[in-house]
């Protein structure tokens, strides 16, 4: 029975790692080490005394909705206004919060030495409808406001440490001919639970639905948005009617990004992991309410799969280790000579040593990835 169940975990996990490393390597990347850096930078530079109504250079209206985050708000939207883009406006919505989230939005608004690269507009909510999630009656009232014909959706507690993102963002959406564009961020990951659990998140995301090569086929009904990061044209989100589509969803960027697919849309993901970063959880708490997040859209009977799957899968292999190793040791003590259940107990042990080692290591490379 173990020696069954350690062969199905070596196999389950090369498979995940299979696709993972066939995902990473079939998603183009917004980098600036690539040919398209240097061409949308000289791009930039040839535009960068254009009048502002120039079509060549859409005019961007950035959505940051926020709730709670006086820790954040002010290094997002300080990154987002040093940035070599330039005709662009940031429309900051401060939902609700109960902290000086709003106080550093105006703060930074009336500041001209920091707000004239692009004007900045504050919204303060303290209600919304019945109905609607808190994130998409602000990102609706954002999209309302907004003046682009290219929105830019984005999160609070996001930092765009490259100064060229939205201009490689935009040249991206243009050179390809896209209609939305979003991407994966570089994820912080600032505690030890989520060092920890993000990464083994990260490969059983793909097994959850939401494996971004099947995102990119346009024959595919799979679709998600990442909420820290989607560009859309203007015109899109008109047609599948705002927010106003998704407003109960929980996950607003995933239902909004399969009304978009539905629709026939051309959408694309990629890596920007080398333009922006993104905090996933900040701390125990915060990490359990994103993965209930993310399961809260499927079935009960799918959460139960999953979670059930998750634990065989990540856990039991560490617990059943010592089981396996004194086992071991106790035969092997036991019996001078090699026997069949040496022999079998010999191979439970490094099929339980290979499972727990595929785990560790997989997700020492995440976190690696993610400070690099």
């Amino acid at each position: 029975m173990t020696f069954s169940y350690l062969v199905v975990i070596n196999i389950s996990w090369l498979a995940i790692f299979i696709v993972s490393i066939r995902s990473n390597y079939l998603i183009p990347a917004i980098d600036v080490g690539l040919m398209i850096a240097r061409q949308a930078i000289s791009l930039s530079s040839s535009l960068s005394s254009t009048d502002l109504s120039n079509n060549s250079l859409p005019f961007v209206s950035i959505i940051v909705p926020a709730r709670n985050e006086e820790k954040n708000i002010k290094k997002c939207l300080l990154t987002l206004l040093n940035q070599s883009y330039t005709n662009f406006e940031v429309i900051a919505i401060d939902d609700n919060s109960t902290d000086n989230t709003l106080q550093i939005m105006n703060e930074i608004k009336n500041d001209k030495r920091i707000s004239k690269r692009g004007k900045v507009k504050v919204l303060s909510l303290t209600s919304k409808p019945e109905g609607w999630t808190g994130k998409a009656w602000a990102s609706e009232q954002g999209y309302l406001e907004s003046q682009g014909n290219v929105l830019l959706f984005t999160d609070a507690d996001t930092c765009f440490f490259n100064k060229d993102a939205i201009l490689l963002a935009v040249w991206y959406l243009q050179n390809e001919t896209l209609d939305v564009l979003t991407g994966h961020a570089k994820i912080d990951l600032p505690d030890f639970w989520s060092k920890i659990t993000i990464p083994l998140w990260d490969y059983f995301s793909i097994i959850l639905g939401q494996n971004p090569v099947e995102v990119n086929k346009a024959n595919s009904s799979e679709a998600y948005l990442v909420g820290s990061f989607f560009m859309m044209r203007k015109k899109v989100l008109k047609l599948v009617d705002g927010f106003h589509s998704v407003r109960a969803a929980i996950k607003e960027d995933v239902e909004l990004g399969l009304q978009i697919k539905r629709a026939g849309f051309n959408m694309k993901i990629v890596k920007m992991d080398k333009l922006y970063s993104a905090l996933w959880s900040r701390d125990l708490l915060t990490l359990w309410h994103g993965i209930a997040r993310t399961l809260s859209p499927m079935s009960k009977s799918r959460v139960i799969a999953n979670v059930v799957s998750l634990f065989f899968l990540a856990v039991v292999p560490f617990l059943i280790l010592p089981y396996s190793l004194s086992s071991s040791l106790e035969i092997a003590i036991q019996h001078n000579q090699i026997t069949f259940n040496h022999l079998t107990s010999s191979i439970v042990l490094i099929l339980n040593i290979s499972s727990c080692l595929m785990i560790a290591i997989g997700t020492a490379i995440k976190n690696i990835k993610n400070t690099i």
